[in-house]
C-alpha cells in the first residue's frame, strides 16, 4: 500500500516533492481540546539535538 501511494504521488508530483517513506498510524497524538498536537508529532520525527 505504501509503494502505491508513493508511485501516486510521483506521477502527479515533481520528483522532489513527492514522499520518500510513508507511514500509516491509528492515532495521531492530539492535545486535551482534541486538536492535533503538531509539537510532538515534529519531536517524533525531528528530535531535538
Amino acid at each position: 500500500m505504501e509503494r502505491t501511494l508513493i508511485d501516486h504521488c510521483r506521477q502527479l508530483l515533481a520528483t522532489f516533492k513527492a514522499p520518500k517513506t510513508v507511514e500509516f498510524t491509528d492515532r495521531l497524538p492530539r492535545n486535551p481540546t482534541g486538536k492535533l498536537n503538531k509539537k510532538d508529532l515534529q519531536e517524533r520525527y525531528y528530535p531535538v539535538r
